[in-house]
């Protein structure tokens, strides 16, 4: 099974406090031989999209799902996701990370990898947020007020 994630990064390649659709980079990750390894880095030009920082759309996070679909994205990873996961679960899997240094998160993902592939393979509907710290959460998604 092919598997590709988007990172949420800055400009020096580390996660942020912050959401998904607010990140600089999107770092895309293909699963090689059983570990991640960095296909290219895309800038996210709808950053500012919605106004100001954290301000989610629903054309701001159907523009950034079409652009990762194009790069065979299933997972996106980052420190946050805004009132957007509500778009994208239907699409990716969503992961939240506690972690700040990208080597320490792919990491955590190369060994968390099974539960990943898991929920792709099984998933019915819309896939659940994965909540990595110490070990690995997987919940449905809360649905959307508007």
């Amino acid at each position: 099974m092919d598997i590709g994630f988007a990172l949420a990064v800055n400009k020096d390649n580390q996660f942020e406090a912050g959401y998904f659709g607010d990140a600089e980079i999107f770092l895309i990750y293909k699963l090689k031989d059983g570990m991640l390894s960095l296909s290219k880095g895309l800038s996210n030009n709808f950053r500012g999209m919605g106004g100001k920082p954290g301000q989610a759309t629903k054309q701001k996070g159907e523009n950034i799902a079409a652009l990762l679909r194009k790069s065979n994205v299933n997972v996106l990873v980052a420190r946050e996701f805004g009132k957007n996961i509500n778009v994208i679960n239907t699409y990716f899997i969503p992961v939240i990370v506690s972690k700040g240094d990208l080597d320490e998160v792919i990491g955590i993902l190369n060994n968390h990898m099974h539960w990943i592939r898991d929920e792709l393979e099984h998933a019915k509907s819309k896939y659940r947020l994965f909540t990595i710290r110490g070990g690995i959460l997987k919940t449905p998604v809360p649905e959307s007020d508007s």
